[in-house]
């Protein structure tokens, strides 16, 4: 999974937050919920290789894409400040809420650990909103194996 994916998914939501238009909401739902059916075939992936990996190998790896996160969390929050701010994400949310998906995902790539798939519980806008893949990705979530 790409740090790129973290720090996308957090934004997506604070565009969300940020605007009236019914059309970009569900654009960014449909997004979200790409990204979280893309997250967890990302982590069965990195199941099947992890054995093949030696151990610092794997350290060295989360270490450079941790500090590439760090980075590019920097970045992003500079780029699109204005956005965040008024999705309601200030640089110590953003960074907190970047920092949970992160560890969401490094649990979920631990052999035998559950993946999350996204809920299905009522949009935000109510339960007389459409339902389907535009579905808004609910923090109640699914456990497959």
């Amino acid at each position: 999974m790409t740090c790129w994916d973290h720090t996308a998914t957090v934004y997506y939501r604070a565009l969300y937050q940020a605007t009236y238009s019914g059309l970009l909401q569900q654009l960014c739902r449909r997004i979200l919920l790409d990204k979280e059916v893309h997250r967890v075939y990302h982590c069965l992936a990195v199941r099947q290789l992890a054995p093949r990996r030696n151990c610092l190998s794997a350290w060295l790896g989360q270490q450079a894409c941790r500090g590439l996160l760090v980075g590019l969390t920097l970045l992003n929050y500079l780029a699109s400040r204005r956005t965040l701010r008024t999705g309601g994400y200030g640089l110590a949310r953003f960074c907190v809420a970047i920092a949970t998906e992160y560890r969401r995902v490094e649990q979920m790539q631990q052999p035998g650990a559950l993946l999350a798939l996204p809920g299905s519980l009522p949009t935000p806008a109510g339960p007389a909103s459409p339902a389907g893949a535009w579905q808004w990705p609910s923090q109640q979530l699914r456990a497959a194996r």
